[in-house]
């Protein structure tokens, strides 16, 4: 009777310590899915970000199930960024100086971040802002490097919104661009993927994703998140009537980057 009392006892303690094992998985587990759902998409809406084009990129993100968080002041960048999956900065209506002298100050903080396994997405303003810098009749404007390529506007002449064509995926579409940057082809980092060019005599790179580290940059000169709504601009976009949907192309470089 006592052999079989011990072996019952060794049976019911396996079985206690399997189940505070289960439990304690479960816990790790739920705790795995409870960061992953805590992850969010940083979008900046400061003084000069393009509101259409924030709640363009707000859209694509909950449609792909992330939540939304913003950010208006980038001298706060560094503690918002640990629970980001990705941090975008969109279009700009006005000049990037400002912008660009707050993220002077956090720079370090947003490459260590992209090296740790983090995402960058800059559309027109915000890939002006990512590249090694640019050059304009009043000067050199120094970005803060993500990238080490310089970038240059594409259409420098006419300022106002048109719709161009571009090679994107070895196709030809029509996209909303205002006075975004290009990029030349030979400079274009290796250890990238270039998704489109604009349609010129040289062929700069319109987009493209490169890495840094364990994480992934976009950068895009056109305006990929621009829907219907954005060809009744003031002025009207040159070109508008030739202007076809391209959320096929913004849902390829966001899942692209995530």
């Amino acid at each position: 009777m006592r052999t079989k009392v011990l072996i019952i006892s060794a049976f019911t303690k396996m079985l206690f310590l399997a189940l505070i094992f289960f439990v304690i998985s479960s816990q790790t587990s739920c705790k795995k899915d409870d960061d992953d759902s805590k992850q969010y998409i940083l979008i900046y809406d400061g003084a000069i970000a393009d509101k259409d084009g924030v709640k363009k990129v707000t859209q694509m993100a909950e449609e792909k199930g992330y939540e939304v968080e913003y950010i208006s002041n980038i001298a706060n960048l560094p503690d918002r960024l640990s629970g980001a999956k990705a941090f975008v900065i969109g279009g700009t209506q006005d000049d990037t100086g400002d912008l660009l002298k707050d993220l002077y100050n956090v720079q370090d903080d947003l490459k260590k971040y992209i090296e740790n396994g983090g995402n960058y997405l800059g559309i027109c303003g915000g890939a002006y802002v990512a590249s090694k810098g640019s050059q304009w009749e009043d000067g050199y404007e120094t970005g803060i490097k993500l990238v080490d390529i310089e970038s240059f506007a594409y259409d420098g002449k006419y300022t106002d919104p048109q719709i161009i064509s571009i090679t994107w995926l070895e196709t030809q579409r029509t996209i909303y661009y205002q006075y975004g940057p290009a990029f030349a082809k030979s400079n274009i980092p290796t250890n990238s993927t270039i998704y489109a060019y604009y349609n010129n005599e040289n062929q700069d790179v319109a987009a493209f994703l490169t890495t840094l580290g364990k994480g992934k940059i976009i950068l895009f000169g056109p305006h990929p998140e621009a829907d219907s709504t954005w060809l009744i601009d003031t002025p009207e976009p040159l070109n508008a009537n030739t202007w076809k949907e391209t959320h096929d192309i913004f849902e390829y470089i966001f899942t692209a980057l995530l």
